[in-house]
């Protein structure tokens, strides 16, 4: 009912945020989040802080979990059914502003969860009688043309890659960045075969054949081995069935990390004066890690959630042209042990701009500034820190 009011009245988000401030409550994000807390506060009183961490008291469910920090590594997490709370303080102008916050009157009162349990019948649902369970999938679906098979594609292609993509996983494929064992084919351009950069010549190593887009055409009826085979427009390559892992392969391999799943047995990384320009920029061949003042401006940062079980990642690079004046940042992110993750690389005129985009998104991501990354670093709660790679 109160929520109702509050909206009918008009109470804009502005004001709501000013109970919340005057209750020394934290400002949540949208205007849903900050018109439950502070129906919440009205309710039920303002919530005190954590009695652990000094952190703010979120509700979840059927409990209010802190959203605070032990330490710099370490969310708190402390769990409360009923918190301590305050009485709820409401800012002058607007008692002024709406009667009806003239006439409140605060009052401290714990929040109360109705338990519902299910009903005998909902809780059957999941349960299933051994003769009932199907030894094998009533309806066999056909498998797509493409199926269990990986892409990279290289170079500059007609079509965009975006567009390339969507064709080969509605085809059942998928595209990834890394060429490995596994990789189905490389699909790129003439001129890239002949150019044979690093990546050309991974693939060259690897024995993985390099088709055109128009590939995809020819395999929507299927016959895609074939195809893989008869379409090659390089000199080398193996059987291509030897590189499609079947469905128990496949499984398992989904289980491993980023790294074991991406990154062939054998690598070439090319070295330019002691730094490796990462191969997903596509730039290795032609860029190397830009250094200022004996600053060299590429990292790796690390986060780690315990609780939420993440590691996540997140790279940044300014490289800078072998024979131009040219440079790029480039960015890669993901999550350890998953495919989540993309990479982005921009173009910049000058070292400077570069430079200045780098500190940015540094300073974003770990909170420090990142002339003091080798000096005067502290870890910040819940933010990325840096870390060394061999």
């Amino acid at each position: 009912k109160l929520r109702d009011k509050l909206k009918s009245l008009g109470v804009k988000k502005a004001e709501l945020i000013q109970i919340l401030a005057q209750n020394d409550q934290d400002i949540p994000e949208g205007n849903d989040p900050v018109l439950d807390r502070a129906c919440d506060a009205l309710l039920f009183g303002a919530l005190e802080r954590c009695s652990k961490c000094g952190g703010q008291y979120v509700l979840q469910k059927a409990a209010y979990v802190c959203q605070g920090n032990l330490t710099e590594w370490t969310k708190c997490m402390n769990a409360e059914k009923a918190p301590p709370r305050k009485k709820t303080k409401i800012p002058d102008e607007l008692k002024s502003e709406y009667s009806f916050l003239k006439r409140y009157k605060s009052s401290v009162s714990d929040r109360v969860f109705r338990y519902v349990p299910p009903s005998v019948s909902t809780a059957m649902k999941g349960v299933k009688k051994e003769e009932e369970l199907p030894s094998e999938p009533r309806v066999k679906r056909e498998k797509p043309p493409l199926y269990n098979m990986e892409f990279v594609i290289l170079g500059k292609t007609s079509s965009p890659k975006d567009q390339l993509k969507l064709k080969i996983q509605k085809l059942g494929g998928k595209v990834v960045t890394k060429i490995a064992s596994h990789t189905a084919a490389i699909i790129s351009t003439p001129e890239e075969v002949e150019r044979l950069t690093s990546r050309m010549r991974e693939a060259k190593e690897l024995q993985i054949q390099v088709v055109p887009e128009e590939f995809l055409e020819d395999v929507q009826g299927g016959g895609a081995l074939s195809f893989i085979t008869s379409r090659a427009i390089c000199d080398w390559g193996s059987d291509p069935q030897t590189r499609i892992p079947t469905d128990e392969e496949s499984k398992s391999r989904s289980k491993k990390s980023i790294y074991e799943k991406s990154v062939p047995a054998k690598m070439k990384l090319q070295v330019k004066s002691g730094l490796i320009v990462d191969p997903d920029s596509n730039l290795a061949d032609r860029a190397h890690v830009y250094k200022y003042n004996r600053t060299i401006y590429n990292c790796v940062l690390n986060k780690v959630d315990i609780q939420a079980d993440k590691n996540s990642f997140y790279k940044l690079q300014v490289l800078e042209d072998d024979n131009h004046k040219q440079y790029w940042l480039f960015r890669a992110w993901g999550r350890i042990g998953t495919t989540i993750g993309g990479t982005k690389v921009e173009s910049y005129k000058t070292a400077e701009d570069a430079m200045s985009a780098f500190e940015n998104i540094f300073l974003e991501k770990t909170d420090n500034e990142w002339k003091s990354h080798n000096s005067k670093y502290h870890k910040m709660p819940g933010m990325f820190y840096p870390i060394e790679i061999d």
